[in-house]
């Protein structure tokens, strides 16, 4: 028996857990399913151009007419209503202020009266009619482009056996669906993926119809963004770093977010002993590499010369240049990002001797000759890194100096 109520309060336990996680859930703000295409925009109140009259047996009156958001019509001899529209996408989100065009494929409208459900017809820019309804009209699918709503209503009564009057009115209204973001060039979409070390120009534009609203760019270091026209041009020599832009049309879509990464400093690189110790000298008869680095966009590749060569190939940073290698001139430049290019980098691989001739007066002799000469002279010289020192050990003396 004992066993039999753990287990059902175990259950009973389980099930409570699943009931709090899901109510937790949807306070949460979460939905079980969601509806990648709803689309939550402002409610606006929209103009309606109208024309309210009265008709005879055989002729017409025109009452009143104008644009607004409301606006009074009698309806037959007694009855008179006050109508206004409001739009909107899938669901409301607060109020704004109609412009004329909406981002959403899914449109609703609800027309309001005091008196009377006239029936509202909404035909795209061809004259067909893509939705009709009373009260709350949903439109769904709906394309890029301007549709046109009517509705109207009338009432009639009977003067005496000869006259039969009527009074109504006639109204429309429009609205353009706009649901294309505007596109930017001149940046990258990557924050990698666009590197300039010269003046460059961002440009916004707007394909949906609505317009472009305006061009948002924040420069390095910024903490809020600045609004343009549809273009901003920063100079060479502008602050270093990642700009970041993204623009928006009248209808309230907005772009990507869009990068340019200006970079207007060189990188540096130095010359190093196969042992990492940097090498201060402009010659060496050691093994040696060379590395580079760049504060700003980063390296891109490194490339070197070799001795007896006219032209830059790839040089991968570290690979170490032996002392077996070809003598000679070796150079080393960086590159980074944004095509920033490093001071150059000269070092002389040179393990070949200097050589020397011994002379006893203008005669060059061998190395041991004797010499009667009223004097003897040695010249040295090195065909690669130049000679730097000659020294001579003088009769009598156990050292050599410089000579």
């Amino acid at each position: 028996m004992e066993r039999k109520i753990r287990k059902s309060r175990l259950f009973i336990l389980s099930a409570l857990f699943v009931l709090c996680a899901c109510f937790g859930f949807l306070f949460r703000g979460g939905t079980l399913t969601a509806d990648a295409a709803a689309v939550a925009t402002p409610k606006y109140a929209i103009p309606i151009t109208y024309t309210t009259w009265t008709k005879g047996n055989t002729s017409t009156a025109t009452t009143g007419s104008g644009t607004s958001t409301s606006f009074s019509a009698q309806i037959g001899q007694y009855t008179s209503s006050t109508y206004s529209v409001s739009l909107y996408g899938s669901s409301a989100s607060g109020t704004g202020t109609w412009n004329g065009y909406i981002r959403s494929s899914t449109v609703t409208i609800v027309l309001s009266s005091s008196s009377g459900s006239p029936t509202v017809t909404v035909t795209n820019s061809s004259g067909t009619t893509v939705g009709s309804g009373t009260k709350t009209i949903s439109l769904t699918g709906l394309a890029n482009g301007t549709y046109t709503a009517t509705f109207g209503d009338s009432g009639g009564w009977l003067v005496n056996n000869r006259q039969y009057n009527q009074a109504g009115f006639d109204a429309s209204f429009t609205f353009s669906v706009d649901q294309t973001a505007p596109t930017i060039s001149g940046a990258s979409t990557s924050s990698t993926g666009k590197y300039t070390n010269q003046a460059f120009t961002v440009s916004a534009s707007d394909s949906g119809g609505s317009g472009l609203s305006a061009l948002y760019y924040k420069t390095p270091g910024a903490s809020s963004y600045s609004s343009v026209g549809s273009s901003k041009t920063f100079s060479a020599g502008s602050t270093n770093g990642v700009y970041t832009f993204y623009a928006m049309d009248n209808a309230g879509n907005q772009s990507s977010t869009y990068y340019v990464y200006y970079d207007s400093t060189k990188p540096t690189g130095v010359i190093k002993a196969e042992e990492g110790d940097t090498l201060s000298s402009a010659s060496t008869n050691i093994a040696f590499y060379y590395t580079a680095t760049d504060s700003g966009s980063g390296i891109s590749y490194l490339q070197y010369m070799k001795p007896s060569s006219s032209s830059w190939e790839t040089y991968s940073s570290g690979t170490i240049i032996s002392k077996t290698g070809a003598n000679g001139t070796y150079q080393f430049r960086a590159v980074d990002k944004a095509g920033n290019i490093s001071d150059i980098k000269t070092i002389v691989l040179d393990t070949t001797k200097p050589v020397g001739v011994l002379y006893s007066g203008a005669t060059a002799v061998s190395s041991g000759a004797k010499s009667t000469a009223s004097y003897i002279k040695y010249v040295a010289s090195d065909a690669l890194s130049g000679l730097q020192t000659a020294y001579v050990q003088k009769p009598g003396k156990t050292a050599y100096v410089s000579y």
